[in-house]
């Protein structure tokens, strides 16, 4: 019996020593346990990334490609738009040719046809012009307009009060809002000054003269 009882004891004592690592092994079962888990959420997580990746690049490249079809329609109609209003001032213009070609062809005297002719024609322009939007600036008897008038000559004692434009060298036009070239004027000096950006009539007014009618 004695011998019983140290034996049990010390199988005892055995399982007491062998319990430590037998928790430690158990800690380490979990732990492992756990970290199998955590690697396999991190796989889930990973996947979910790279489809919404993959849908954000189709939805990308989908916008782009929209973007560049609207691109291309928009160049396409601007280029439209631009080949209709040349066919539009073109069509408004082709009467004009039209008489000329009549002018040339008319018989009778020569010099009273190409008056009448030229009165028409340029009679027929100015309604074309007008019908594009297109009017000449007002000039003489007007006070000279930077914004729409460029000086190209002083005339001194003209009787005309100083800064008023007398004579129109070339023509200006504008085309509704939009000034499409200035006019190129004369303008009345007093005390031999001439207003801002005017010029001598000895020095350019020929020369202007000449650009415009060129």
């Amino acid at each position: 019996m004695e011998q019983e009882r140290e034996n049990e004891a010390g199988g005892d004592a055995a399982r007491a020593e062998e319990q430590p690592g037998a928790g430690a092994a158990r800690e380490e079962e979990a732990r492992a346990g756990t970290e199998t888990v955590d690697v396999d959420a991190l796989a889930r997580e990973l996947e979910q990334a790279r489809a919404q990746a993959a849908e954000y690049l189709e939805t990308a490249q989908r916008l782009k490609a929209d973007f560049d079809n609207y691109r291309r329609r928009m160049f396409q109609e601007q280029a439209r738009w631009k080949a209709d209003g040349v066919a539009e001032a073109v069509l408004e213009l082709l009467p004009v040719a039209d008489n000329l070609e009549r002018a040339l062809a008319a018989g009778g005297s020569a010099a009273e046809a190409l008056r009448q002719g030229v009165e028409l024609t340029l009679r027929q322009l100015r309604e074309a012009l007008a019908r594009l939007g297109v009017e000449a600036v007002e000039s003489v008897g007007r006070p000279f307009d930077p914004a729409v008038h460029e000086a190209v000559q002083r005339v001194e004692g003209s009787g005309r009060p100083e800064g008023e434009v007398v004579q129109e060298v070339r023509k200006g036009y504008r085309m509704r809002d939009r000034l499409l070239r200035p006019a190129l004027v004369a303008v009345a000096a007093a005390g031999g000054e001439a207003p801002a950006g005017g010029e001598d009539v000895a020095t350019t007014g020929g020369e202007e003269s000449k650009s415009g009618e060129a």
